[in-house]
């Protein structure tokens, strides 16, 4: 389990259209990604709308400092809108590399990757 997962067990039996919102706001450790450091508070605001294959996951704000050793990347600011993502139940033939999945065993989503994604196309 990671610093970004999020417990939906609450919102998987709601009907569709079922949201859940929330803010984030905390120091980042350095580990946490393997080329990507936040140097400042990552804030995040989050909303999960329950959809018919699973959680459709918009991040409607991230805004941090980060650093990519690799790139000679320092300091850069950055702040994100609106960014979305799907989390589905089950997986398909048909679903794109930016797919994620619902931990089906414990009814989470992990944000991690998505957020890293983000952050690090953000930065480059």
């Amino acid at each position: 389990m990671s610093l970004f997962t999020i417990d939906i067990s609450s919102l998987l039996p709601q009907p569709v259209w079922s949201m859940l919102e929330f803010e984030f706001e905390q120091d980042i450790p350095e580990d946490i990604w393997e080329d990507l450091v936040c140097t400042e508070s990552l804030i995040m605001s989050v909303k999960l709308i329950r959809e018919d294959y699973g959680i459709n996951c918009l991040l409607q704000k991230i805004t941090t400092t980060i650093t990519i050793p690799s790139e000679g990347i320092e300091d850069k600011i950055i702040n994100l809108d609106n960014i979305s993502r799907e989390f589905h139940l089950k997986k398909s033939e048909k679903d794109t590399d930016d797919i994620e999945y619902i931990n089906s065993h414990d009814a989470t989503i992990d944000l991690a990757r998505v957020i890293e994604q983000e952050l690090l196309i953000a930065g480059l």
